[in-house]
């Protein structure tokens, strides 16, 4: 949720400095939306709020939560399938999730929340039959609408490229103790249907040793950049290049605050983080406004308010393991390593333990 928080207070500041906002006007509240939908959540969440404008400084008027919340708004979505309704989905206030304290007051939060399914199983392979329209009524305003089609998820990596060309993830080749070459890993996969934008992680899983005994966990690397498309032609090809130095680097600052026990590498997987046309062009907006363009006008795919509605989804690759015999492995543990005062040793019997339940990845969840 901190990650729902920083976007958000993003959105409102970018449209509280936009020049298209004339001070002088009578007052008029302008709504703010801010949502995002996910096949696969439980919880669909969507915030609503108001920009304001005011006779005091506004850092005054944003520690009253009155000056940029409504009393009282009906949020729903309508599902729609190739244009003909389908099913309403409510979605009900709640003030149980905590606002963190900052520029805006925190003693409310107006997030609206639905924990109904938006899209059946024996619907899915036909995501792009339906459509969802976003419906705000606030008392005395026109409606606030939006409409968008899902994000599918990421269902096909291709065959995997390394500088090295070996099938598994080869990101580090050892020359000798102290010396050894860094390798790009380009990982190559279809763009996901409706997806204009996909953020890679990886997420690592090793084993805690303590004693004669092995303890299966994890940590998550996330990389900068991305992989994006802007083209709705789907199954196309993304390439997102991972540095193995950057990697090494991230998965010790990763784990400098964990534990310290001797490590043993096990294996990793890759997740995509991918984002509909909205939140796409959103974050490429942003960066634009970040270079102080004077004609620089907020993004904004929302009818009678300003903000953001758009999909998103998450999805992860199958299981790899490093490439154990080039020495990424061995890496681990060599001096002058990003990860050498990490304790991690090499003991590949570790990786017969996929096939006993008490070490099986899966139990993690």
């Amino acid at each position: 949720m901190k990650w729902f928080y920083v976007v958000l207070s993003a959105v409102m500041l970018l449209f509280s400095c936009s020049t298209d906002i004339d001070l002088n006007a009578n007052y008029k509240d302008i709504t703010i939306v801010y949502g995002l939908l996910n096949k696969d959540a439980d919880y669909q969440y969507i915030k609503i709020g108001k920009a304001f404008l005011g006779e005091i400084a506004a850092s005054e008027m944003a520690q009253v939560s009155d000056s940029f919340t409504y009393k009282k708004a009906d949020v729903s979505v309508i599902k729609l399938k190739n244009g003909n309704y389908i099913k309403t989905i409510q979605f009900n206030y709640t003030d149980t999730i905590k606002k963190d304290s900052g520029i805006f007051a925190n003693d409310k939060n107006t997030i609206y929340v639905s924990d109904e399914k938006i899209i059946e199983n024996s619907e899915i392979n036909n995501i792009n039959d339906y459509s969802y329209k976003l419906e705000v009524k606030i008392p005395g305003k026109e409606p606030v609408t939006s409409e968008i089609i899902l994000v599918d998820n990421v269902s096909e990596i291709l065959q995997k490229d390394t500088l090295a060309a070996v099938s598994e993830v080869n990101l580090y080749k050892s020359l000798g103790y102290n010396s050894g070459i860094y390798y790009l890993y380009n990982l190559r996969f279809i763009n996901p249907d409706n997806a204009y934008t996909t953020e890679v992680c990886a997420q690592c899983f090793f084993y805690n040793k303590i004693g004669n005994d092995y303890y299966l966990d994890s940590t998550t690397i996330f990389f900068n950049g991305n992989a994006k498309t802007y083209s709705s032609e789907y199954n196309q090809e993304l390439v997102f290049r991972i540095k193995g130095k950057d990697f090494y680097t991230k998965l010790h600052e990763n784990l400098i605050n964990k534990e310290h026990y001797k490590r043993v590498f096990y294996c990793l997987r890759f997740g995509f983080l991918s984002a509909g046309r909205g939140l796409a062009d959103y974050i490429e907006q942003t960066k634009l406004s970040q270079t102080g363009l004077e004609d620089f006008n907020a993004f904004s795919n929302i009818n009678n308010g300003y903000g953001v509605f758009s999909s998103t989804s998450f999805s992860f690759s199958d299981y790899m393991f490093i490439d154990y015999d080039s020495g990424s492995l061995n890496h681990l543990s060599e001096k002058n390593s990003p990860t050498y005062v990490d304790n991690f040793v090499r003991e590949g019997k570790v990786l017969e333990f996929f096939d006993d339940d008490k070490y099986d990845i899966f139990n993690l969840y």
